[in-house]
């Protein structure tokens, strides 16, 4: 059996898009909120520091922490965005493996992701 060609791009763009929609919102909910508390948090040690709350070490301190906020955000953000291409590839190799195994008329073992 052939492959129709057309009908499996459309299928493989349907699954990749499925599985990332509701991964790209939670990104972008999850950024925006990390985003605000980074804003809040920098716009706090300007104030203290301007007020002469915050001398040197609490300055250094504070912004240290920052640092390990804004660190932090990135990595769980690279996580989010990993575990999300690993639904997308699954999406993708199932609709391909599923239409090589229609056109070959057998079974085939799914491949482990490089």
């Amino acid at each position: 059996m052939s492959i129709d060609m057309e009908q499996l791009q459309r299928d493989i763009l349907t699954a990749a898009s499925g599985a990332a929609a509701t991964d790209i919102g939670n990104l972008a909910g999850f950024s925006r909120s990390q985003l605000r508390k980074i804003a809040k948090q920098t716009e706090w040690i300007r104030a203290g520091r301007l007020a002469g709350d915050l001398d040197d070490e609490l300055f250094r301190f504070h912004l240290d922490d920052l640092a390990r906020l804004i660190d932090s955000f990135v990595r769980v953000l690279a996580a989010l965005t990993i575990v999300m291409m690993e639904r997308v590839w699954n999406a993708i190799v199932g609709v391909v493996w599923r239409t090589m195994e229609t056109a070959i008329g057998a079974p085939i073992p799914l491949p482990f992701r490089p």
